[in-house]
């Protein structure tokens, strides 16, 4: 099939935003996505948005569509054994917030959303497995020739070229959810410790969803958090193995009490941590995006706002 239409291969979060920044300048794209339809909010992976990239949603017609988003208004910074603290303050920097908390599977769905009601069209069940100069083919054996392939497949693709860099960081995340004696108050915290960084972010079961944080806020503070505790690979297979009781009270060895005691989790994942570089090959009419084009350490919650 030949056609001016630029492919972008891969409708997550990454795609999806650049098929309707497209869009939104007046290029309408096709969209290629392995998957089947539909999305759930089942997905609890938890994302991070920058303040950018709140803005960068605005102007796309996301935001709006948003739910269970919960603003992070102040963060706490520590390292054990290190003296002292930074704290920083949405107020200080004239933000409403200084970034956003919210699943996977609910960015997912908003973007799912606003790529029909904008007419984009996604062809579900179409995996590509071969990206070349102005071609792909897909595991259908059917061919697309396009001026400009964007692949944001998260570096899945079965033809993806070797990193020029990639760094095995020894680290394994355990991610859950935690609920805490005291509430969040919307302060994130990140420590970092020798073993790696662990990070806690007010997600609330039922937040304040799209309005300003402290402009309209007329719930109590709730304090449930996503935890992301990141360790050397055995020690993290140990850790998440632990029974409830027992990973809360090495949760709070850990961290410290600075939310008082942990009262419940939900059940652990566990995801390897690796650093991996392939960059563009826009000289090819092939452009990289996203972890398909690099993928990083997630300490500061950077992956998804840089791509």
């Amino acid at each position: 099939m030949t056609d001016a239409t630029p492919i972008i291969i891969g409708a997550g979060p990454v795609g999806a935003i650049c098929a309707l920044a497209m869009q939104h300048y007046g290029i309408t794209p096709r969209v290629l996505e392995a998957r089947g339809q539909g999305r759930s909010d089942n997905d609890a992976r938890t994302l991070v948005l920058s303040h950018g990239s709140r803005l960068i949603l605005e102007r796309l017609g996301v935001w709006a569509r948003l739910d269970k988003v919960t603003p992070i208004t102040r963060i706490h910074i520590s390292q054990r054994g290190g003296f002292g603290t930074t704290q920083l303050s949405a107020e200080d920097e004239h933000l409403p917030a200084l970034g956003y908390v919210v699943s996977y599977g609910t960015l997912e769905i908003a973007l799912e959303a606003e790529m029909t009601a904008t007419g984009i069209a996604v062809q579900y069940g179409t995996d590509a497995q071969c990206v070349a100069s102005g071609i792909v083919r897909t595991a259908q054996d059917q061919d697309y020739t396009a001026p400009l392939i964007v692949v944001a497949d998260g570096g899945r693709g079965e033809q993806a070229p070797s990193p020029r860099l990639a760094r095995d960081y020894e680290q394994m995340a355990i991610v859950c959810e935690v609920q805490t004696e005291l509430p969040h108050s919307y302060r994130a915290y990140e420590r970092f410790t020798p073993d790696g960084p662990v990070a806690l972010l007010p997600h609330d079961a039922q937040p304040l969803a799209k309005g300003d944080a402290g402009s309209s806020r007329t719930a109590a503070p709730q304090n449930t958090f996503a935890l992301v505790w990141t360790t050397h690979p055995a020690e993290a297979e140990r850790i998440a193995m632990l029974d409830d009781g027992a990973f809360l009270d090495a949760l709070y060895q850990h961290f410290g009490g600075r939310q008082g005691k942990f009262i419940s989790a939900t059940p652990r994942k566990r995801f390897p941590l690796k650093l991996s570089f392939i960059g563009t090959q826009a000289n090819a009419g092939v452009v990289r995006i996203g972890n398909a084009a690099q993928t990083l350490h997630p300490v500061s919650g950077q992956g998804l706002n840089i791509g």
